[in-house]
């Protein structure tokens, strides 16, 4: 739609129904749910674990639909208020668990680390500190989130990381453990983040 209302509105509602959604559990552990419901071929329970993969599915398929048109359409708008929203649909996605079907997007809105736009930097810094650097995870869990994150990423976005990493304080001796972690990364990191 032409209206950046419209669209804000269209991303807010899905969000809200995949945060609500019984089914989010499963989503987050699709793999688990297909392997199940595949040993379960033969057995009374695979038409009932059928259909809650169906569903699961269909929900996914959407999300990949959602995240095609926010990558193609709004992440790189001109319009903060659609970047904004693509930041949020990544990040919602992410702090819920789920992976398929967002092609990476919570990597792709590291780039905007470098908006011109303070709201847009600062929505980007709060969603990394949420997911990554949070009292729900221990150190061990951090630093490995972290280094699977930076294993991803392209040389501007590990880069980006890093400037996420110095605005939040990370210390250097996190940042040198997270290193050392990611050794076999060191050609994807910039000169810029291994000097960090």
């Amino acid at each position: 739609d032409v209206s950046v209302i419209v669209r804000k509105s269209a991303i807010n509602v899905f969000i809200a129904i995949i945060m609500n959604n019984t089914l989010v559990n499963q989503l987050k552990n699709i793999e688990v749910v297909r392997t199940q419901t595949e040993s379960m071929r033969d057995t009374p329970a695979y038409e009932t674990l059928s259909l809650l993969l169906e569903d699961c599915e269909k929900i996914l398929e959407t999300i990949k639909t959602g995240t095609t048109i926010i990558l193609d359409n709004l992440l790189y708008s001109r319009h903060v208020t659609d970047v904004l929203e693509s930041v949020n649909w990544f990040y919602q996605l992410a702090a819920l668990g789920i992976t398929e079907g967002t092609d990476d997007g919570f990597t792709k809105i590291l780039i905007h680390v470098w908006s011109k736009e303070r709201r847009i930097r600062e929505k980007i810094i709060s969603c990394y500190k949420d997911v990554y650097f949070n009292e729900r995870h221990t150190h061990n869990q951090t630093t490995l989130g972290i280094v699977y994150l930076v294993e991803k990423c392209s040389t501007v976005e590990a880069t980006s990381f890093n400037e996420i990493m110095q605005v939040i304080g990370v210390s250097d001796n996190v940042k040198e453990i997270i290193l050392s972690l990611a050794l076999g990364l060191n050609e994807k990191l910039s000169p810029k983040l291994q000097a960090a």
